[in-house]
């Protein structure tokens, strides 16, 4: 079962930011202290810092509360995915009327989710 796909297009200076997680390990004369382990197959996680003037805010707002922090597909191009995210927070800024639903500065962050698809 497939993702459904965020009604959103990449947009030109949205920047993306790759963090990885290390294993890391204690140690002292004695031995181990501590280890920390990713316990991912792919532990360089992908995020995309979303700026963009939009018209479809209600759309978009319904969608990622429905969503409610779980993953969707995001396309950067508008046909092909660049992987399942997840968006925990987001913000929409009231720019201009112009029926029906106005001009919106939207701000995101996009999150590479790496849970499996159920």
């Amino acid at each position: 079962m497939a993702y459904p796909v965020i009604p959103l297009v990449g947009f030109w200076n949205n920047q993306i930011q790759y963090t990885p997680k290390f294993t890391l390990i204690q140690t002292t004369e004695g031995g181990v202290i501590s280890r920390t382990r990713s316990q991912l197959i792919n532990s360089v996680r992908r995020s995309w810092s979303i700026s963009a003037v939009i018209t479809n805010q209600a759309e978009l707002d319904t969608f990622l509360r429905n969503r409610n922090g779980l993953p969707f597909q995001y396309n950067t191009d508008g046909s092909t995915s660049d992987g399942n995210y997840n968006c925990v927070e987001w913000t929409f800024g009231w720019k201009l009327y112009v029926p029906p639903n106005g001009v919106w500065d939207f701000q995101a962050t996009f999150q590479e989710d790496f849970n499996p698809e159920s």
